[in-house]
């Protein structure tokens, strides 16, 4: 005998909106995680200049942080292989009343041979009608209602209040961004603004083995040192920008066989990456040459490539 067909079906719509239920936790979990971690690493990089590799290995541990959070909360409970059983001892602690009929009844209508069964089919099936008779009326909405994840939804909305309320916060836009994307080409904001005079503009091709200068501005503070960074195959280096007049502060960059990219910092202000493509000079491979002698000799033209 099988499990009545009021009974699976309850079963059924229980466990659908058990998932639907858990994704909305779940959805509500990495909202406020992601919120909560990245503007908690946002916040350490506007106080804290950090260097590109403790930013990558901060950002790293803070999405295995969502990881880890996301799996207890959502992953783990919609790919754990949960069955049938599982599932009626989840309604049995939604309505005591069940209490181990309903998973007796799943149990005994879940045995394949009938031959090996020791009890009685009689009552085997008085069982499996008074459980369909007790749980048919019941609607999952009821079982599992929504405020099981009201907290979790309320957290959520409370975080995403507070982040739209941040991005009104002088560069934190560009923090989170910087947090969220450690990757991303972004500029360290700051009180301080670095402004390329030359080159221009500052992402150019230049021939190889020439120096380009760089020209920089700094506007919104005074500075004594601004330091400019260089990185290329053979390695980074940092070198002191000389002061010119007022804000303006110079220095060149040699141009080898390889592209260089270089940015700019200034206290707390960071540039980010430009880019001085190396290309070769242009240089003749091949020439050729055309003689037209005389007309008096009588001999024609004559053409050569060399």
């Amino acid at each position: 005998m099988s499990i009545a067909k009021e009974t699976t079906a309850t079963i059924e719509a229980f466990s659908k909106r058990r998932r639907e239920l858990i994704v909305v936790r779940g959805l509500c979990a990495f909202a406020v995680s992601v919120i909560a971690i990245m503007s908690a690493l946002a916040l350490l990089d506007r106080f804290v200049i950090m260097p590109d590799r403790l930013r990558w290995l901060l950002s790293l541990a803070g999405y295995a942080g969502i990881r880890v959070i996301l799996w207890r909360v959502c992953l783990r409970h919609m790919f754990g292989g949960e069955d049938i059983r599982q599932t009626a001892r989840l309604i049995e602690l939604a309505r005591p009343d069940l209490r181990e009929d309903l998973i007796s009844a799943v149990e005994l209508g879940g045995a394949e041979d009938e031959s090996d069964r020791c009890d009685s089919p009689v009552f085997r099936h008085l069982l499996q009608r008074d459980v369909a008779q007790r749980i048919g009326g019941a609607k999952a909405e009821e079982l599992l209602p929504s405020r099981l994840i009201k907290p979790w939804v309320r957290g959520a909305a409370c975080a995403l209040v507070l982040f739209v309320a941040l991005l009104f916060s002088p560069h934190f836009p560009q923090l989170f961004s910087r947090a969220l994307l450690p990757g991303a080409n972004l500029a360290r904001p700051s009180n301080l603004k670095i402004v390329f005079i030359t080159p221009d503009p500052a992402d150019r091709i230049v021939a190889a083995g020439d120096t380009q200068e760089v020209e920089v501005r700094v506007e919104g503070g005074d500075v004594d040192r601004v330091h400019l960074e260089t990185h290329e195959d053979t390695g980074t280096e940092t070198v002191r920008l000389s002061r010119e007049a007022g804000s303006r502060f110079v220095g060149g960059i040699q141009v080898g066989s390889s592209d260089v990219r270089y940015r700019v910092r200034a206290h707390g202000a960071l540039s980010r990456y430009h880019t001085l493509e190396s290309r070769p000079r242009p240089a003749a491979t091949q020439f050729s040459k055309t003689y037209h002698p005389p007309s008096y000799t009588g001999l024609a033209s004559r053409h050569e490539s060399v």
